[in-house]
């Protein structure tokens, strides 16, 4: 009766502690009990599922002692996206194309105040607002089935001394709020600082102060300092009711060195530019705002509403100018997120960016290319195909404000995208 209990306290300790042993060894011990008659496979088989639960909870509270702490709190998260494109332009070929985008990211906590995280992401390195991998189009011209490049996404370090305060350091995603892409596509992480405050005023009112250090480019050389971006914004979010929800902010961005300076290798050429030199310094304001919905209509039509909008103007240059503002409206219904299936949303943007209301290398790179000097319109619909898994209609109709050079008409673009998601 002994011998029996010290092989099944063995049996135990060995599927609990996955330091002690490979899983494989821990199997083979738990069937030699069976075979020897000390256990029954149905035994076996509880106490195997038993235990490797209790681990699985322990990693999970970051409590097993066989594993480091630090290695307990790891998340590995990505998502893969497929999509067809076809672009529209009249004065060039329409063209087809197969895409392919695949994001991976890991994040990590060395103690309780710090996190590390870093990802990885297919695209092209001379593009940072596009993480599209063409079918077809490898590294190399002409190779039927060559491989895409990996470029580093995002690597930051982020520190809590407070839970209200959040400090980063490094590659990160955009820590400012924007309801639309109109400003900033989603896929340009800047590089510096960050900074957020996040503080609740009472019940139902949470204030927010978002700010960051973005330093746009190296020089390298004694004719100019380090073009920078300093970005401030304040902001709040209003419970107004159980149903309705608002949320508003202005940014501030004063842009040192940009004036006067070389232009970046991303830009548009839609800014103003003198001598292959930008004219003005792009410091700006930007009011935001979102005004939410939830069930407006009960919970079985059209469970969230959004109405939501930007407004920016560039202050460095003279009141009365042309181009010098731009705005956005959107209209999001349906559901707020799609992640199971049977989840729907539906959105619809308008968008009229001026030439110089904003830096060209920012802007949203499937509207109208990234260029300033536009007006569009988009539509968008998702829809959940089970669990993380979606398929999505995304249309863009795009136009420039004024003639571009040497075209006799306002060269419409029409963009759609049909994009499978999943997500892990």
């Amino acid at each position: 009766m002994l011998r029996k209990v010290f092989l099944i306290i063995t049996a135990v300790c060995l599927v609990a502690c996955p330091g002690l042993a490979r899983a494989g060894e821990t199997d083979l011990l738990v069937q030699k009990l069976v075979e020897k008659g000390i256990l029954s496979p149905n035994e076996a088989q509880i106490l195997l599922d038993e235990t490797k639960q209790d681990v699985a909870k322990q990693n999970a509270k970051g409590t097993n002692d066989a594993v480091p702490s630090w290695v307990q709190t790891v998340k590995l998260k990505g998502d893969m996206r497929a999509r067809y494109q076809l672009d529209v332009d009249k004065n060039q070929k329409n063209e087809n194309r197969g895409r392919l985008r695949m994001r991976l990211g890991l994040e990590a906590k060395p103690n309780d105040q710090m996190m590390v995280g870093v990802g990885i992401a297919s695209g092209n390195t001379g593009d940072p607002r596009s993480t599209n991998s063409t079918w077809g189009s490898s590294g190399t011209a002409n190779v039927p089935g060559g491989t895409s490049a990996l470029d580093l996404d995002y690597a930051y370090g982020q520190y809590k001394p407070v839970p209200e305060v959040t400090l980063t350091a490094g590659k990160f995603k955009n820590p400012l709020w924007q309801p639309n892409d109109m400003i900033w596509d989603t896929d340009l992480n800047p590089d510096g600082l960050a900074a957020q405050l996040n503080y609740s005023v009472a019940p139902g009112i949470d204030a927010y102060m978002n700010s960051m250090l973005f330093v746009m480019y190296e020089s390298r050389t004694a004719d100019y300092s380090d073009p920078l971006m300093l970005a401030v914004q304040p902001g709040f979010n209003l419970a107004v009711s159980d149903a309705i929800g608002l949320n508003a902010a202005v940014t501030y961005y004063q842009n040192n060195n940009i004036g006067n300076r070389a232009t970046f290798a991303s830009t548009k050429s839609t800014n103003t530019i003198v001598g292959g030199k930008y004219v003005y310094n792009y410091n700006a304001v930007n009011p935001s705002a979102e005004l939410s919905f939830n069930n407006l209509f009960g919970d079985t039509f059209l469970p969230y509403i959004a109405l939501s909008g930007d407004y920016i103007c560039n202050t460095s240059m003279a009141k009365g100018n042309s181009g010098r503002d731009g705005w956005d409206a959107g209209f999001k219904f349906g559901d707020k997120k799609v992640g199971a299936k049977g989840q729907w949303q539906g959105k619809l943007i308008y968008a009229r960016l001026g030439r110089d209301a904003f830096l060209d290398n920012f802007p949203d790179s499937d509207r109208y290319n990234g260029k300033t000097n536009m007006k569009s319109w988009e539509g968008i619909l998702e829809y959940g195909l089970g669990k993380n898994t979606s398929l999505a209609l995304d249309y863009y109709y795009a136009q420039s404000l004024t003639y571009p050079t040497g075209l006799t008409t306002t060269n419409p673009q029409q963009v759609l995208q049909v994009d499978w998601n999943l997500k892990f």
